[in-house]
Parts: C-alpha cells; sequence; structure tokens
C-alpha cells in the first residue's frame, strides 16, 4: 500500500525535483524557450489589431474618457498602448503597399519564431524527460542490485522489471512531461490576460463569468456520465451474466419448463441496459449543446458591450476583435 506521503503530488513532485536538479541548466533552457513560444503565439494574436486598421483603415482613438483610478489597469493600458506605437511606428508609412508588405513582412518572422522556439523547446523537452528518466532507472536498478537475496526471493521477476519499465514510463507521462506544458501553458494563460486585462476589464469578467459557468456544466455533466456509465456497464454484466447462467442450466430449464421465466429475465436485463445506454448517450449529447450554447451566450453579451464601449469612445472596434480573437 502506497503511503499517504506518495500520494501527496507536493511531495511526489519533490522527489521527482531531485533527479531534475542534475540537469537544471536543460530544465532553465526548456523554460525560456517555452516562454518564448509563448511570447510568440501572444503576438501573432496580437497583430490581429493592426492588420484589421490597415484592411478598414481605421485609426486609433487618441483620447478616451478616462476610467476609475486604477493603478494595475492603467499600467496594462499604458503597457498595451505602448506596445502598438511601436509596432504602428514599424509597420506604418505613407505608402498602403510598403504598409501591408511591412506587416506580412512582421506577421511571417512572428510565426516562423512562434514554430522555432517550438520545435526547440519540444527538442529540449524530451531531452531534459529522457536524462531524468534514465537517471531514475539507473538509481533503481542500483537499489535493486544492492538488495539482498532474500529480496528477490520474495519477489517476483515480473514486478522488478515492471517497475524499472513501465511504473517509471507512467512517472514520465504523469509528472516529468507535464512539466514543460505546464510552464508552457501557465505562460501563455498569463499573458492572454494580460493583454485581455488591458483591453477592457469589463468584458474580461464577463468572458470569465461565461467560463465558470461552462466549466460548472462540465463538472455537473462529467458526475452523472460516471454515474450512468457505471450502470450501463452493471447492466451489460447482468444480462451477460443471466445469459452465461441460462444457456448452462439450459438442461434444467428445459425440465422444469421454465423458458418462459428465463426469457422474461433476459428481456428485463437488456431493457435496463436499453435504458442505461439511451440516458448515457442523452448526457453525452447534451454537454457539447449546453457549452455551445453558453459560449454562444458569452460572445452575444461581449460584442453587446464591446459596441457599448465601442459607441461611447471607450474601446477602438480594432480591439474588440483583438479581444474576441484572444
Amino acid at each position: 500500500m502506497p503511503s499517504h506521503s506518495t500520494k501527496n503530488p507536493i511531495n511526489l513532485l519533490t522527489k521527482i525535483w531531485k533527479f531534475v536538479i542534475p540537469f537544471k541548466k536543460t530544465f532553465i533552457l526548456s523554460i525560456f524557450l517555452n516562454f518564448c513560444f509563448s511570447v510568440c503565439s501572444v503576438l501573432s494574436i496580437a497583430l490581429i489589431k493592426p492588420v484589421i486598421e490597415i484592411m478598414f483603415s481605421t485609426e486609433s482613438v487618441s483620447e478616451l474618457p478616462s476610467i476609475p483610478d486604477n493603478n494595475a489597469v492603467n499600467a496594462l493600458t499604458q503597457l498595451k498602448d505602448t506596445f502598438f506605437e511601436h509596432i504602428e511606428d514599424i509597420i506604418f508609412t505613407n505608402n498602403i503597399y510598403d504598409t501591408l508588405l511591412r506587416v506580412s513582412i512582421l506577421v511571417l518572422l512572428v510565426f516562423i519564431s512562434k514554430g522555432i522556439f517550438k520545435f526547440l523547446s519540444n527538442i529540449v523537452n524530451c531531452k531534459l524527460e529522457e536524462n531524468t528518466i534514465k537517471h531514475i532507472r539507473d538509481t533503481i536498478f542500483e537499489k535493486i542490485n544492492s538488495l539482498s537475496i532474500g529480496f528477490f526471493n520474495k519477489n517476483k521477476l515480473g514486478n522488478l522489471v515492471s517497475i524499472i519499465t513501465n511504473d517509471v514510463s507512467v512517472v514520465n507521462q504523469t509528472v516529468i512531461n507535464s512539466m514543460g506544458v505546464l510552464v508552457r501553458e501557465a505562460s501563455q494563460i498569463i499573458l492572454f490576460l494580460i493583454t485581455l486585462f488591458s483591453i477592457s476589464v469589463r468584458l474580461t469578467l464577463t468572458t470569465f463569468f461565461a467560463g465558470i459557468l461552462i466549466l460548472v456544466i462540465v463538472r455537473v455533466a462529467v458526475k452523472y456520465l460516471k454515474r450512468y456509465a457505471a450502470r450501463m456497464q452493471q447492466a451489460m454484466a447482468n444480462f451477460t451474466s443471466t445469459m452465461s447462467e441460462i444457456i448452462s442450466g439450459m438442461r434444467v430449464i428445459k425440465a422444469f419448463n421454465a423458458e418462459e421465466k428465463a426469457n422474461k429475465t433476459f428481456k428485463n436485463d437488456t431493457s435496463y441496459y436499453v435504458k442505461s445506454s439511451i440516458k448515457h448517450t442523452t448526457i453525452i449529447s447534451i454537454v457539447p449543446v449546453l457549452s455551445e450554447v453558453s459560449a454562444i451566450l458569452a460572445l452575444v453579451i461581449v460584442l453587446m458591450q464591446g459596441s457599448i464601449l465601442i459607441n461611447n469612445q471607450q474601446l477602438e472596434s480594432s480591439d474588440l476583435m483583438l479581444f474576441l480573437f484572444s
């Protein structure tokens, strides 16, 4: 039985970290490359704003009505404005064709950089994972090799081989492989949140509430899915067990003329399985519908609020499009 400390994710990560420390340079490089990939991902979305301004020949709103004092929001807004001012200085010229050429080159460079950083991060992540797994396997093998003969007499060879091969592979898939993904996804979420809050706090909070609603729907649906999946499996086990018992005891059933009772029992079991299967399929089918409706409702609310902000000159149309793509 595994101890409570082994089940604790923090203790497990602490133990795994001891095997990652010898490759800390690779780990730091992996974090850097994943962060650069996240930055390029956000930049690839952020470039939608100048592209829309070029396509629709819109101009940035120079002065917007003042908003309530909030140092964090003002800092993010100022950071966003400064960033796009530098982008506009780079790509906008008096000649529309030169502007289109510059923005095309910039978009191409951002996506090339994104692809390069993703390729390099995958290679570095693979190197980190394989070296860490090698270190774990070597340590386990040295430990097993140092044990007494009595240990080998009490344990099967297959179990020991499974520990070094299968168990370590599971650790790789569940923990080590998740480190790079966690860094990449976490940095993307943070950068996208900064972008969204810099555009509009109201629209961002609306999106959050919609996301929470979708998560609640999915969580409730998963709960019911597990329940009806268990019922469906039990129903299948019941009618297969009934079928096996009837077929194996067919001579006794024939002797007592109990065919009708056997048929009735089997039909009841199959009917229960059909009902369970229909309920299971109903839950599976309704979840995407509810999620889609919730997402569309959030989109409609964001569009309505965004349109009001644009009409009040509190938001640019290009910023609204950037928000929707983000």
